[in-house]
Order: structure tokens, then sequence, then C-alpha cells
């Protein structure tokens, strides 16, 4: 059922990509789809966001599924949650400069803060202290100009 889905989100995105259309795709970003996805969608002419959600500890990740679950929501293997958690922070370290706008949330806690926001490779806002998982996959945290 899961890659149904995924097949038919990917031809949906396509689609959107051949008529111009805007939109918005909810991941991971723990593959490669995504960023093959943002770099057509740049040489299409299309501005692109990543608005990253991330969290300080992955046992707080494995903790929150286990709640949903528990609401009768989809099941997700622990160790799929590691390695995705730990591929999401390899793919924005090494591809958020890829992106015109980045925002960048932090949700370990009740309620998602804002906590750097770039745009045109310049730093628009940035929060007085940064998680570290922040800290270590932004380069140049503490410049201005980041690249």
């Amino acid at each position: 059922m899961q890659l149904k889905a995924g097949k038919q989100a990917i031809i949906q995105q396509n689609l959107m990509l051949e008529n111009k259309q805007s939109f918005v795709i909810e991941t991971t970003f723990s593959g490669k789809h995504e960023i093959n996805l943002q770099k057509q969608a740049e040489g299409l002419g299309y501005k692109t966001n990543l608005v990253f959600v991330g969290i300080s500890n992955v046992l707080t990740n494995i903790s929150r599924v286990e709640n949903r679950i528990q609401q009768n929501e989809h099941f997700v293997d622990s160790e799929d949650i590691i390695r995705r958690y730990t591929r999401s922070f390899e793919n924005l370290k090494n591809n958020y400069k890829l992106f015109d706008r980045v925002f960048i949330f932090d949700n370990s806690y009740k309620k998602h803060i804002l906590k750097l926001s770039i745009e045109e490779s310049k730093i628009k806002f940035q929060a007085k202290e940064q998680p570290n998982w922040i800290v270590n996959n932004i380069i140049d945290l503490q410049e201005d100009t980041l690249f």
C-alpha cells in the first residue's frame, strides 16, 4: 500500500512540474528523491523552499511514534526511525544550500520553534540559542553569508 501511494505521489509531482504549478511535499528528507525533485524543479525555474523540522534526540522520535501507535495510527519500525533520523540530518547538511529559502524548526519540545531562516544564501533569522543538531549540520552558522 505504501509503495503504491509513493508511486502515485511521484506521478502527481511530475504532473505539477509539467503544468508549472506550485506544490508542497512532506517527507522525512531521508532519501534521494527529494534532492532530485528539488534539482528538477530548479531546472524548470521553480523557487524552492525547505522547511526542516528536527528534534534533538531520536529516542523522542521513537516515543512519539509509539504514542501514535497507541492511538491506532501507522506503525514505523524503530530501526527505520533511527536510519531516517540519521539520513535526514545528512541530507540537511549536504543539501540545504540547494534551496532558495530554508526554514529550520526545532520540535524537540511540545511546540515547534523557528531557529533559523536563510534566504538567498543569507541568514534572515537566527535564534540566540541553537540545538546541537542545527549547529552540527549548518556550515558557517555564525557567518552572515553562508555560501
